[in-house]
């Protein structure tokens, strides 16, 4: 793994960016005055509060809850995965074609290992659109980070305690409602070399009462090691999108979905379909 050569990188970017504004921002309370405001962090908090900080893309997302996505920091984990990761992987992309340029979108990605995230965000959605969020777990918010997973339009989420994390539910929600791209990782952790159960709860927390339908896609990471290569190469793989509408059925819609990722990782998906409700699981 190569967490261990990006880490210094994101420290430093969360020391030089993570504590001021990235970029001047305008925020619009009432739109319909529009006040400058520079955020700070959020006394006894790990969510600095940049309430007025303009989100990279869209003015309307910053909130007490959430600095909003920059510029800065965007570039830098552009930068990790472009550069960085390109010198340390043979990168292979396959079917870049499928991800649409606009609309919402939800991603299911494959969890394999830290770099899964800036190696997809540089070599797969960045190469289509600038739009990208993500929901990454809460333990990324801690104050060692300073912000910069938060900059870079992460949403984090307590696996533990979800209902700590409403309000970021509800954020994730906008984003994907008012037509950008979403990233989760429905196995919630890393699963390496096997495919992890999918996790229904925060998928249908996503997609139910859509207003419209949503286009979901499925990104698969393969690492291969040739023997006596320097370099790994990795494969990532994006299926052909596929509409989802309410009230379709969420659980046999990620099953399927759940299927489709396995076998662009290059694995076989092995668990049984997950139930919609207690009493159908009873029955």
């Amino acid at each position: 793994m190569i967490w261990s050569s990006f880490g210094p990188f994101v420290w430093l970017l969360g020391f030089l960016f993570g504590t001021r504004p990235c970029w001047e921002s305008v925020y619009s309370v009432n739109r319909s005055r529009a006040v400058v405001r520079v955020g700070l962090p959020a006394k006894n908090s790990a969510l600095p509060r940049a309430s007025g900080r303009r989100v990279y893309g869209h003015p309307d997302y910053a909130g007490n809850s959430h600095p909003g996505k920059t510029r800065a920091a965007s570039w830098f984990l552009y930068f990790l995965g472009r550069y960085v990761g390109g010198l340390l992987y043979r990168v292979r992309v396959q079917g870049l074609e499928h991800l649409p340029p606009s609309g919402p979108v939800l991603v299911l990605a494959k969890h394999q290992r830290n770099e899964d995230t800036p190696m997809g965000y540089a070599w797969v959605l960045t190469r289509r659109r600038l739009d990208n969020w993500c929901i990454m777990k809460h333990e990324l918010v801690a104050p060692h980070y300073l912000g910069f997973c938060l900059k870079c339009g992460g949403i984090p989420i307590n696996r533990e305690r979800p209902m700590r994390s409403r309000p970021h539910l509800r954020l994730a929600r906008r984003v994907l409602h008012d037509g950008r791209l979403l990233v989760i990782y429905p196995e919630q952790t890393f699963f390496e070399n096997e495919v992890g159960p999918g996790r229904l709860p925060g998928f249908r927390c996503l997609v139910k009462k859509n207003e419209i339908p949503i286009q979901v896609l499925c990104l698969g990471y393969e690492y291969r090691r040739a023997p006596g290569s320097l370099r790994t190469t990795l494969f990532l793989r994006l299926s052909p999108a596929r509409d989802y509408s309410w009230p379709e059925d969420p659980a046999r819609f990620l099953h399927e979905r759940m299927q489709e990722l396995a076998r662009l990782s290059g694995l076989s998906y092995e668990h049984p379909p997950v139930l919609r409700s207690r009493a159908s699981q009873k029955s």
